[in-house]
């Protein structure tokens, strides 16, 4: 069943929430994921960029600077990301996966490839 879109900006929230809070390898490989995601709320993009621009740092420096670098890019208002998320590896995991899926957009490239193939006219 796909995920709705409340259901889906919910769960960018708490994988956020996670990265802000996370000092472990797997919080490196969980930004790669999000590299290309499409974020659904403008808001989790903009804190998701801000947080690929801080070192993998500790939380303690993120909790003191991320609300100040978020005001000033025009966001002021954020949703506190320092609360806990309840969330173990293979939890966070899960949800990633979840996102990543329900956010795959096959590259126009390769849809607009199948329709030439689809148009050929068979050769004689």
């Amino acid at each position: 069943m796909p995920l709705s879109h409340d259901r889906i900006v919910e769960q960018e929230r708490l994988v956020l929430r996670w990265l802000c809070q996370t000092e472990s390898a797997p919080r490196h490989s969980a930004m790669a994921s999000f590299r290309d995601y499409h974020w659904r709320e403008p808001l989790h993009e903009v804190i998701f960029e801000v947080l690929t621009s801080f070192p993998l740092a500790s939380a303690e420096p993120l909790r003191t600077l991320l609300p100040g670098r978020l005001t000033r890019l025009g966001f002021p208002d954020i949703p506190d990301l320092f609360q806990p998320h309840g969330l173990s590896e293979s939890g966070v995991e899960k949800v990633i996966e979840r996102l990543l899926a329900a956010t795959f957009r096959p590259k126009l490239e390769t849809r607009n490839q199948k329709l030439e193939i689809r148009n050929q006219k068979p050769s004689r």
